[in-house]
């Protein structure tokens, strides 16, 4: 980044040291986000992270709306990849919202702002 961080609005301060989304680029798989599905103006990426659990790994899922509006999107988890029948830890990397367990079978009604982002973390429940 080309930004002095002393001086930039707190906002964007924020959003550049946020720790959760720096772990999640600096992962040590060092794998790349595949773009998994376009739909109403969103793109909708998804990358394999650690933990890893007997070959099966978290993931990350980024969304970007690239309309002027706020945006509504539906996304089934299995369709994304995620597909562990013991389920994932949900995290909102931009919120302070409660971590939820998710399933495959799940369907995520998530709203992204309008030409804005949204990101989480979908980390893999660990095996008795």
């Amino acid at each position: 980044m080309s930004n002095d961080l002393r001086v930039i609005a707190p906002e964007f301060r924020r959003i550049l040291l946020n720790r959760d989304v720096i772990a999640i680029d600096q992962d040590p798989l060092g794998r790349m986000g595949r773009l998994m599905a376009y739909m109403s103006g969103i793109s909708i990426y998804v990358k394999s992270i650690t933990p890893v659990y007997a070959y099966d790994t978290s993931f990350a899922i980024a969304m970007l709306n690239r309309r002027n509006r706020t945006n509504a999107v539906q996304l089934r988890l299995r369709n994304l990849g995620l597909t562990n029948g013991r389920g994932y830890l949900l995290k909102n990397l931009w919120s302070n919202t409660p971590v939820i367990t998710v399933y495959p079978s799940h369907t995520l009604r998530l709203r992204v702002p309008a030409t804005g982002a949204s990101m989480y973390r979908a980390e893999l429940i660990k095996p008795a």
